[in-house]
This record gives C-alpha cells, structure tokens and sequence, in this order.
C-alpha cells in the first residue's frame, strides 16, 4: 500500500527516541537509557459468550481487559547504580511504576509487578544484555508533546 498523501513520515520509527523510566513512587522517575526492547504495551480484552441457545450463531460481549506479560531487554551496564537499583528491584519481585514515552508523542504509564531477570546469552563481537520479566498491571495513555526530560 502506498502513501499518497504525504504521511510516511509521520509515523513514529521504535525505538529511535523512546524514553523509559520507573519509579518506586510514581513522583521521582528515573530514566534508563540502556533501555533496548520494551515488548507489547497496553491492553486487550476477552470476550464473554453470550449465545442464547435457540440461536445459531454465537454472539459475545467484552469481557475483563487482560494485562500483558512483558520481557522488557536492555544492555547491562553494571557499573550504573540507577541500573543496579531496577535490576535489585526486579530480583526482589518488586512492583513498580514505568512511564514509556513515544516518538509519537504518546506516553504509557504504568504499573507493573517485576518478576526477576535473566542474561541472555552472549554471542560473539556482542555486549551483554539482560532480560526483565514484568506484568503490566495496570495503563494509563496521554498525549505529551516532548519526552521527559525536556528532550525534543
């Protein structure tokens, strides 16, 4: 399909640009730039089968939203202490708040239950990276115009 008006463009390029930061508080955020994969961000919902029995063709309505799993993967900078602190955090099954910010100008906060971290295996003439297991818990979406931080 082509663009004919113009708006290739206009589409965000990930992850040139997105911002990651989490925060114990939900007030103080700390921005995590070693940041490389952030998996699915937000939310589907099930269906509930609704079909009465003299039909026949099913029908449904919305169910309960389900939360994803995340596998959030960065590069391990272990001598960084804001990076220590979220990789103790998610050794300790901690719960914790994630704001994703967009190229978009999209922002996802979230809250989400850390469940520890792997190394994934290295492969030659490649740095080291670490994998975070997270449940999105809950997601809140706003439009905000620049990054956290100001940037452009």
């Amino acid at each position: 399909m082509a663009f004919t008006n113009g708006t290739a463009d206009k589409f965000a390029a990930l992850p040139v640009g997105t911002v990651f930061q989490y925060s114990s508080d939900g007030t103080t955020y700390t921005t995590l730039p070693n940041i490389r994969t952030i998996g699915t961000v937000g939310e589907t919902g099930t269906f509930v089968d609704v079909t009465p029995l003299g039909d026949t063709k099913t029908r449904a309505l919305a169910g309960l939203s389900e939360q994803p799993e995340i596998t959030y993967g960065f590069l391990d900078a272990f001598d960084e202490t804001d990076w220590t602190t979220f990789l103790t955090a998610a050794q300790n099954k901690t719960a914790m708040k994630i704001r994703i910010w967009f190229p978009n100008k999209r922002q996802a906060d979230l809250d989400v239950a850390l469940n520890g971290y792997q190394l994934s295996e290295p492969s030659n003439d490649s740095p080291i990276e670490v994998t975070v297991a997270a449940r999105q818990n809950t997601i809140a979406w706003t439009s905000v115009e620049t990054p956290p931080g100001g940037g452009s």
